[in-house]
């Protein structure tokens, strides 16, 4: 950027920022607190804005809500003569209505929402061909088309859909090179597909599928270095890894992912010191992991 960038948000998202956005938060260079004015609301109460975007996929009125707007954008894509922008519009409104419903547990409904929103941008990708946007939006909503199925135990549907993410995200990724976003999406998508892997049993694949996604993280740490997101990544796939490896009765190699994971967090936690309320990385499970695999080992 050619000047400084400004971000304003109520007072009540300080807490969080440190976590939804690590990188600015780790570069920024002031911070300016200014009276809070909160909006009030119908019954003249003061809002709690950062509580009510916590929770606000548990309220029924929310969900209700994105309902209405899906409702509202069917209406509006049937009368268009836009209709790849409709199109997208649509699938994105499914795909939050379907993000909400997963995280209320209604499976059923999320998974039939987030097929709604599948067959939109299948459609898209038809009419518009292979562009970055496309495939990354069918991508995004095949890995939570994933979810829903591991989620509800279907592993291997949700293997299938987490593979043809992957296969998305490669696919972004020669075209469009080691970006940051782009080796991310790469990295969590073989996070995904290893997670289901190693509660399948299939531990070699899984293996395999998370030292991919540590070899990406180490290639954004040596392009970025020690920010929070990427030390809270390296920490999360050398403890996925670790768990794998000490499953297989690798526990020298466990014990060695399961130690730099432990250092990472701890790093980690240190370059956030004095955040206000920073959810830091737990350090305590690595450590019992670590404690558990000496005994064995003698």
């Amino acid at each position: 950027m050619r000047g400084p960038l400004f971000i304003q948000l109520p007072e009540d998202f300080a807490a969080h920022i440190v976590t939804w956005a690590p990188d600015l938060w780790s570069i920024r260079q002031q911070v300016i607190e200014l009276p809070a004015l909160r909006p009030i609301n119908a019954m003249g109460h003061q809002r709690n804005l950062a509580d009510h975007l916590d929770h606000h996929v548990h309220d029924p009125e929310k969900i209700h809500a994105l309902r209405l707007k899906v409702e509202q954008l069917k209406n509006h894509h049937k009368a268009s003569d836009n209709k790849p922008y409709k199109s997208r519009q649509l699938a994105i409104a499914l795909s939050d209505l379907g993000t909400a419903l997963i995280e209320v547990q209604d499976l059923t409904e999320a998974r039939q929402r987030i097929n709604e929103c599948l067959a939109l941008f299948r459609d898209l990708q038809t009419t518009l061909g292979d562009s970055p946007q496309v495939l990354r939006d069918l991508s995004v909503s095949l890995n939570k088309l994933g979810d829903v199925e591991q989620q509800s135990g279907r592993l291997e549907a949700a293997r299938a859909a987490y593979e043809e993410s992957l296969s998305l995200r490669r696919k972004l990724h020669a075209t469009l090179g080691d970006s940051p976003e782009v080796l991310r999406d790469l990295s969590v998508a073989l996070n995904n597909l290893g997670d289901v892997e190693q509660q399948s049993g299939r531990l070699d694949a899984a293996r395999a599928a998370y030292k991919e996604s540590l070899g990406l993280s180490r290639k954004l740490h040596a392009a970025l270095g020690d920010s929070p997101q990427v030390l809270r990544d390296l920490s999360v796939s050398l403890n996925k890894l670790g768990d794998v490896e000490r499953q297989s009765g690798r526990l020298d190699a466990a014990r060695g992912v399961y130690a730099e994971a432990l250092e990472l967090a701890r790093r980690f936690n240190q370059l956030l010191d004095g955040s206000p309320n920073t959810m830091a990385l737990e350090t305590q499970p690595l450590e019992q992991k670590l404690a558990r695999i000496v005994p064995e080992t003698l």
